[in-house]
């Protein structure tokens, strides 16, 4: 038997355990349209919290001011805005827990190419408020991806493993 028919194996024997009666499938959302950005509505960066850490910017612009790396970010908003109203698969949902509140909620990731329009290094967490979406904060990629693949697999151009 390869490695795969192992795995399988094991699997069938770990489902075994639970008898018929399996656990339910996990939810992380009331509302299918929290997973797909609305573009009629207004985004905004939370400026004051985005450059937090310097350590999720690129090597490159970890020497800016946390000024600059909020003015950066909220001037390069409108062209994330610009690729989500091209191709709705780009906004990318992430579960997210809040670590002070315990809260769970969804947000959508957006790409950020804060140099180059080509070259994506960072995703804007934006939550969907009243009657607009907030810019939280920024993750590198590798994260990103992490907390994306929790919920799916990305199906995207810029957020890759």
């Amino acid at each position: 038997m390869d490695l795969a028919g192992v795995r399988e194996a094991s699997s069938v024997v770990i489902l075994q355990m639970f008898g018929s009666s399996l656990p339910p499938l996990a939810s992380y959302y009331d509302d299918p349209a929290q997973l797909v950005f609305d573009t009629r509505l207004p985004l905004s960066v939370n400026v004051e919290h985005v450059p937090h850490d310097r350590e999720r910017f690129p090597p490159t612009l970890k020497s800016l001011s946390p000024q600059d790396l909020a003015a950066l970010v909220n001037a390069r908003a409108p062209e994330a805005l610009d690729r989500v109203r091209r191709n709705y698969k780009t906004a990318i949902p992430q579960f997210y827990r809040d670590g002070k509140t315990g809260d769970a909620k969804m947000q959508l990731l957006l790409p950020v190419a804060p140099l180059a329009r080509d070259q994506v290094e960072l995703a804007l967490a934006v939550d969907r408020l009243e009657s607009v979406y907030l810019g939280r904060t920024v993750l590198p990629l590798d994260w990103a991806y992490n907390n994306a693949r929790l919920l799916t697999r990305p199906d995207s151009d810029w957020l890759r493993p």
